[in-house]
């Protein structure tokens, strides 16, 4: 955890050197990555206030964490 409860680094599975921010608090707790799957894909959807059926990998995984770890 980043900043715990609601702010993480995650490290890419694909890109070893990469590390992503997930804040579960953006849009109103749908919560946003620093990933660039979330950037062109997810992003704009919220931005006109289209919940996206899928998230991204870094967001579902930081998700799981915190439901097991905080609810």
């Amino acid at each position: 955890p980043f900043d715990p409860p609601y702010r993480y680094l995650v490290r890419s599975l694909s890109k070893l050197a990469e590390v992503h921010l997930v804040d579960l608090e953006e849009y109103d707790g749908y919560g946003e990555c620093s990933c660039q799957y979330f950037h062109f894909n997810i992003g704009p959807k919220l931005k006109q206030n289209i919940k996206p059926k899928k998230q991204c990998r870094h967001l579902r995984a930081v998700k799981k964490y915190h439901a097991e770890n905080y609810s």
